[in-house]
C-alpha cells in the first residue's frame, strides 16, 4: 500500500487513512478485495443508475471528454430501459437551440442557461435529464451558472474528473456532489481525484473509459481504475 500511495503521490494523510483502513481488516493478504474494502471505509460510491431520481447535470473537465460521458451516460440508462433527453448547453455557442443525433440519442443544444431552464422544464414526463453543462468551462458566461441551474431544475452536480483538467476552485464547485472519472488518467492525475474527492466530500458515481462506456462506480471498480493507471 506504501508503494501505492507513493505512485499515486497521494498526500501522507491520505496514505495513513488508507493504510489504516486495510489494518482494519481480518486477513493478512493485501490484495483487490482487501484494497477495495479499504477503499469503501474511506470514500462514498453512490453510482449514477438509471433508477437515479432527478436530473443528472455533467460539468467542469475537457469540454469533449465531459460530452462523451453525458452520451455514454444516457446511451446506458436507455439499455436499461429509462428514457433519457439529453442537453448540451454551452453558453453563446447557439443563438438558438439545435436539435442533432448521436449515438443514436436525440441531443438539444442550448446556448443560455435560461434557454436551458426551458427546454428541461418541457421534457416528456418520465424522462431523465442528463445535461452537459459548459458552467464551470473557463469561458463560462454566467459564474453562478451552477446554482441558477440547480436552484432551478432541482438538478444534481456531478464533475467530470479528467486526465488534464484542473479542478475547479471549492467557490465555483459549491454544491457538487459526485464524481465521475472519464479519459485517461496519469497515477498523479487520478492520486489527485481521489484527495479531492475525500476532501470535499465527493461520492463517486461513475467512470467513462476512453472508448466511451459509462459503469456505476464501485470500489471494485476504482481499484481495477487505478490498477490500470498504475500499470
Amino acid at each position: 500500500m506504501t508503494a501505492l500511495c507513493r505512485t499515486l503521490a497521494l498526500s501522507r494523510g491520505m496514505g495513513d487513512l488508507l493504510r489504516r483502513a486495510l489494518l482494519s481488516l481480518d486477513g493478512d493478504e493485501v490484495g483487490d478485495a482487501a484494497i477495495a474494502m479499504a477503499l469503501d471505509a474511506v470514500f462514498d460510491f453512490e453510482p449514477i443508475v438509471s433508477e437515479t431520481p432527478h436530473p443528472v447535470m455533467l460539468v467542469g473537465g475537457d469540454m469533449g471528454i465531459r460530452q462523451r460521458a453525458a452520451l455514454s451516460l444516457a446511451q446506458r440508462m436507455e439499455r436499461s430501459g429509462r428514457r433519457v433527453a439529453l442537453y448540451h448547453l454551452h453558453e453563446r455557442q447557439f443563438p438558438e437551440p439545435i436539435a442533432s443525433y448521436t449515438g443514436g440519442l436525440n441531443i438539444l443544444n442550448i446556448g443560455s442557461v435560461e434557454e436551458c431552464v426551458d427546454a428541461v422544464r418541457a421534457r416528456d414526463a418520465g424522462e431523465m435529464a442528463v445535461i452537459d453543462a459548459s458552467c464551470l468551462d473557463g469561458a463560462a458566461v454566467h459564474t453562478n451558472a451552477l446554482s441558477m441551474l440547480s436552484l432551478s431544475l432541482g438538478v444534481e452536480s456531478v464533475l467530470v474528473g479528467d486526465g488534464r483538467t484542473p479542478l475547479p476552485d471549492r467557490e465555483r464547485s459549491a454544491g457538487i456532489e459526485r464524481l465521475v472519472i472519464a479519459g485517461r488518467c496519469s497515477p498523479e492525475r487520478l492520486g489527485t481525484l481521489l484527495t479531492a474527492a475525500y476532501n470535499e466530500g465527493w461520492a463517486f458515481g461513475g467512470q467513462c473509459t476512453a472508448a466511451g462506456l459509462y459503469h456505476p462506480m464501485t470500489s471494485a471498480l476504482l481499484v481495477d481504475r487505478v490498477a490500470l493507471s498504475v500499470h
